[in-house]
């Protein structure tokens, strides 16, 4: 199943970078992808993560349109036109910092790191206790088993 589908994500990656470069380019990187040893064990073992890895670039493949200005030039001319303020990031925006509530955990932790160096900076027993404990390590010793 997995060298099944790592035939399927090579073509894919083929079309993929095609789209992107010129014949020449897209072959070297073809055949540098494809006896890559991370992608070959993967596909023998038929790991998750390798799937969900060759249903995106079938995806990046098959749904990509290149309007032949290239995509840095794309990605410029959003930002700096502000073509990036649309009512579709506005969408994308407000699921991902509001509705899924990640920003709630990342003031938590933010609060806890300046809480940690505040009061670490207030009372630094904890770094004097390092320093003065420092010297009492002893050496983990180790035998050589033949």
């Amino acid at each position: 199943m997995g060298i099944l589908f790592g035939l399927f994500g090579v073509v894919f990656f083929y079309k993929l970078c095609k789209k992107l470069t010129i014949n020449f380019v897209s072959t070297v990187a073809v055949l540098l992808f494809c006896t890559s040893p991370l992608f070959l064990s993967v596909g023998l073992f038929s790991l998750t993560d390798y799937f969900l890895g060759i249903f995106i670039l079938a995806s990046l493949a098959l749904l990509t349109k290149e309007t032949g200005k290239g995509t840095i030039y794309t990605i410029f001319s959003n930002i700096f036109s502000l073509k990036m303020f649309n009512k579709y990031a506005y969408q994308n925006w407000l699921q991902l910092f509001t509705l899924n509530f990640n920003w709630v955990l990342w003031i938590i932790a933010i609060l806890g790191i300046i809480k940690g160096r505040i009061s670490l900076i207030k009372n630094k027993t904890i770094l004097r206790w390092f320093l003065q404990n420092i010297r009492k390590v002893k050496p983990i010793k180790t035998f050589y088993i033949p």
